[in-house]
């Protein structure tokens, strides 16, 4: 029965280790496409490092580019607000001439000054024309500069859109990484439990074959044996084995009980303490022995002890040996009935002997039912734990079979993945050889772009070079006025000494004149309004002709700039101090004045005016010397500027 239960566990230890060559090969499946998804995996991420790296690199690139067109920017926005205050600067200096042509005109210049201005003219109309040139050129730039920056938009929004391709790719790739990461961390947690049950399996079959060894071996069964004679021999004698016996079916009890148990991990336990117990008995064994060898000594020295008495029991026994002959008469008698119950002794013990011969072949017999019943208890929970073993891996298969059909469908999803992800990252690669395209367009416009920049800074140099130059023959000019209105100025005082000679002259003239017409007044009766007219008209006819004004200058003159302090320091003109005396005159022959509108006569409302106040403007500068310090501010600046332009050409 043991062994046809070792066999039957054989068979279903064969069944269950083809149940696991079919479980590992399903698992293997599984494990070669998560590999080749893996490999897969790997290729699409290296790829897509690659076009990162690239795209990284195209970065790079714009961000250069994006400096550069940053640097032009400066540039034209420097350039503009040069040319900006190149405009302001003629525009002031085309202002100052027209205001230099209107007092020339005012003051009637010479010939000579026609000129100057003709020139002055002529450098001006070639300034504007420098500054239109300047004004297309920066058209030109402005234009090109726009294309860049829509083209580097259109850029940056297909970086955008890479970029964002690419971040879903790495999504889809971190979470196929994850997914695979959990079904391998699956595949391996079954693979150990796996080997925990092949292990625990492999155990279990040594400690059948151990048992079965130590069950079924010869010595066991000799030694048992002998153990059992020695038991019959000394059980009546020694308690002491009696009771070993009893220990032993004790300890055999607690193995049936430990067998029967279905639980085999408390075997070694089990085995730990059986070890030690009969490590414990061989030590009382031991001890046994030697408690036996102390009894023949004592026995030795009692038998030594014996021989001595001996002697005295003959002496005693010579004594009783009469006593003897007495007692043997009585046991003649006791003898016949003593035969009889010797019969019936020998009777009893055919009897005992037969009981025992019987008690002995039903212990062995005992001992074989037990034997077999604990062979069969045996197989029926090895047959148990084999059933329950196979309802787990029967269970657990179908779980697998179950993961790996869903890993299958998994795997098919994720291939149609992967093939989606290699169109995509085909048509990623179409777009970046488009943009490989375009990025390699614009730096061959970025080239040119450098190129026209280049010939523009050349150009700006030579512009400030021709500006300067332009400035030098004006501040020339400049000065040449300077030295003609210095010269025009001492003619002016000189006739200014002139005209006040001639004034003083006219004064005492009219001091003389005074008298008579006062005496002349009294006599005659008051005049009208229209005599007195007549005699400021007379008056006014009486005044030198070079200082009479026409209306015409007079017009000019009053849109003209703010005059020079030499005309602030000159006396006041004739006609006004004729005005004054003639209105004093006036005043002393009329008796009873009357008024009359400055509309009816302009004459009397030129002679009615009051007198023109001279405003000091000796703190204000003289247009010349304001024209002077443009001029060098503007110098400053245009040679501060060929410095950056041939700092910026040696860059």
């Amino acid at each position: 029965m043991m062994f046809n239960g070792l066999l039957v566990g054989g068979d279903s230890d064969n069944s269950d280790g083809k149940n696991d060559s079919s479980g590992a090969c399903s698992l293997m499946d599984s494990a070669t496409g998560s590999c080749e998804a893996n490999a897969q995996a790997s290729y699409y991420h290296n790829k897509l490092v690659s076009t990162l790296q690239i795209l990284q690199n195209r970065e790079e690139t714009i961000r250069v580019q994006a400096e550069s067109l940053a640097v032009a920017e400066e540039r034209i926005s420097a350039l503009t607000e040069r040319a900006a205050e190149l405009r302001r600067d003629l525009e002031r200096k085309s202002k100052e001439m027209l205001t230099l042509r209107q007092t020339l005109e005012c003051c009637k210049v010479e010939k000579a000054d026609v000129s100057v201005t003709a020139r002055g003219d002529s450098e001006v109309e070639q300034q504007s024309d420098m500054m239109n040139t300047l004004q297309s050129n920066l058209s030109v730039i402005e234009d090109l500069y726009r294309e860049c920056f829509y083209e580097t938009a259109k850029q940056e929004d297909l970086i955008d859109l890479l970029r964002k391709s690419y971040l879903d790719v790495r999504l889809m790739d971190k979470q196929k990484a994850d997914q695979i990461g959990r079904l391998q961390n699956v595949i391996n947690a079954q693979k150990l439990s796996l080997d925990k049950c092949q292990e625990i399996a492999l155990e279990v079959d040594s400690l059948k074959m151990e048992l079965s060894n130590f069950l079924g071996s010869p010595t066991s069964t000799n030694n048992d044996s002998g153990m059992w004679e020695r038991c019959e021999e000394s059980f009546a004698t020694a308690p002491e084995v009696h009771e070993e016996l009893q220990e032993v079916m004790e300890q055999l009890l607690r193995l049936r009980e430990l067998l029967n148990d279905p639980c085999t991990c408390g075997l070694q336990n089990e085995i730990r303490r059986l070890k030690q117990k009969n490590e414990a008995l061989q030590s009382q064994t031991t001890e046994l022995w030697q408690r036996n060898s102390e009894l023949e000594k004592q026995l030795q020295a009692k038998s030594e002890t014996k021989d001595n008495l001996e002697k005295k029991y003959k002496e005693e026994v010579k004594t009783r040996e009469e006593q003897l002959k007495c007692v043997r008469r009585e046991l003649a008698i006791m003898l016949e009935s003593s035969k009889d119950q010797a019969v019936t002794c020998e009777q009893l013990t055919m009897q005992l002997r037969q009981t025992e011969e019987l008690l002995g072949d039903k212990s062995e017999e005992l001992v074989r039912m037990q034997q077999q019943c604990d062979t069969q208890q045996e197989t029926i929970d090895e047959l148990k734990d084999e059933a329950k073993r196979t309802e787990e891996l029967y269970k657990e298969n179908c779980k697998l079979r179950g993961e790996v059909s869903s890993l299958s469908a998994q795997a098919a999803q994720w291939r149609e993945q992967l093939a989606a992800s290699g169109r995509r990252v085909r048509k990623l690669e179409t777009k970046l050889r488009q943009a490989i395209d375009c990025y390699s367009e614009k730096e061959n416009n970025a080239s040119e772009l450098q190129l026209q920049l280049e010939q523009a800074h050349a150009r700006g140099a030579a512009l400030c070079g021709d500006v300067r130059r332009v400035l030098c023959a004006l501040r020339h000019w400049a000065r040449r006025s300077r030295d003609a209105r210095r010269e025009q100025e001492n003619t002016i005082k000189e006739k200014d000494e002139v005209i006040a000679a001639l004034q003083n002259r006219l004064q005492s003239r009219a001091d003389n004149d005074m008298p008579c017409l006062c005496t002349g007044a009294a006599q005659e009766p008051p005049r009208s309004a229209s005599s007195r007219r007549a005699s400021c008209s007379r008056l006014e006819a009486g005044r030198p002709q070079f200082l009479t004004t026409n209306e015409n200058e007079m017009a000019t003159c009053s849109s003209a700039p703010t005059p020079p302090r030499r005309l602030f320091r000159k006396k006041p003109p004739y006609g006004v101090t004729s005005c004054k005396g003639t209105r004093w005159f006036c005043e002393a022959t009329q008796q009873h004045p009357e008024r009359h509108d400055a509309s009816q006569d302009p004459r009397d409302s030129y002679c009615e005016m009051p007198e023109p106040t001279t405003t000091s403007t000796m703190g204000n500068v003289s247009p010349t010397d304001e024209l002077f310090r443009r001029m060098e501010n503007l110098s400053d600046a245009l040679a501060d500027g060929y410095r950056r332009w041939t700092k910026s050409d040696a860059r």
